[in-house]
């Protein structure tokens, strides 16, 4: 039988195999001399630790043995640039010196797609180096209710090719720093924010500046009424609108009379928990281009 695959040109092969996770891409290296270094030309990475699961071993030794093989992939593989980058870690034995050391050597090879979802019992500090990544074009960073991913962001990003954020489980230092996170992003398209917190509670009104977004989808629980009414500000020149909390009110979402207009939006999708008639009819009279009302 002719293997047609292996005689394809090296480029096309290893945009197949950005395709699979990087356990998959390695493992080719066995097929024939023709695979045995293809995989160290991958430009695109999905790390999993649940697909090092070993029943034989502890959860300690399984995390042990993923942060061998995510070091040793990137070791291995040519330096350069980085079109993907996604690690999933749910292991409660996850290093985050380990993590913020795959983030560093992402940034250094100018990541263009960057995907971080971790567990941990407390809290995860996030390197400084990625903020300074203006190579970023997509960055979505999750952690859960237990265990946020911190930012202290202390001067302004440098996201300045970044069109797609989402944050998911993240608590910012101070407003500073989120001030500082939300500083710059002219060329921001689609913004998801979901368990937003906050570890100092001082609050002085200011304005987030997202000329160009397109999409939002805004959870706000957890998140108190000056923040709710700084997000909804900031969304203002977004198309499509998904909101959801427990809002029963236009005051908790920060707002007595001044509430924005929404010059561009075209459809909004409301989940508030008991949403009052109020919230909905304030959307309704400041959004005059709108087409779709859902939920």
């Amino acid at each position: 039988m002719v293997d047609r695959i292996s005689n394809l040109p090296d480029h096309i092969l290893c945009h197949v195999l950005s395709f699979l996770p990087t356990k998959q891409v390695v493992a080719t290296s066995i097929l024939s001399n023709r695979w045995r270094l293809l995989w160290t030309w991958i430009t695109s990475f999905d790390f999993d630790d649940g697909e090092q699961k070993n029943h034989g071993r502890k959860d300690g030794e399984d995390h042990m043995s993923f942060a061998q093989f995510v070091s040793r992939v990137l070791l291995s593989c040519n330096s350069q640039p980085i079109k993907k980058f996604h690690v999933k870690c749910c292991s409660l034995n996850s290093n985050s010196v380990d993590i913020n050391m795959w983030v560093s050597t992402a940034v250094a090879r100018k990541v263009e797609q960057l995907e971080l979802s971790v567990c941990f019992d407390n809290n995860f500090a996030l390197a400084h180096s990625l903020f300074t990544c203006k190579t970023l074009v997509v960055l979505k960073l999750s952690g859960e209710l237990r265990g946020f991913i911190n930012l202290n962001v202390t001067s302004p990003v440098d996201f300045i090719s970044l069109k797609t954020l989402h944050l998911e489980a993240v608590c910012f230092a101070n407003q500073h720093s989120f001030r500082m996170f939300f500083s710059d992003f002219q060329v921001l398209e689609d913004l998801v924010i979901k368990e937003l917190d906050f570890m100092d509670d001082e609050f002085t009104d200011f304005d987030i500046n997202l000329p160009s977004l397109v999409k939002a989808d805004i959870n706000f629980d957890l998140v108190d009424e000056e923040w709710r009414d700084l997000l909804i500000k900031a969304i203002r020149n977004a198309a499509y609108l998904s909101l959801s909390g427990i809002i029963t009110t236009r005051q908790d979402l920060g707002f007595d009379d001044d509430f924005p207009t929404f010059t561009k939006l075209i459809h909004l999708a409301l989940t508030f928990e008991c949403c009052g008639w109020n919230v909905i009819g304030s959307f309704l009279q400041k959004s005059p281009k709108l087409q779709v009302l859902g939920h």
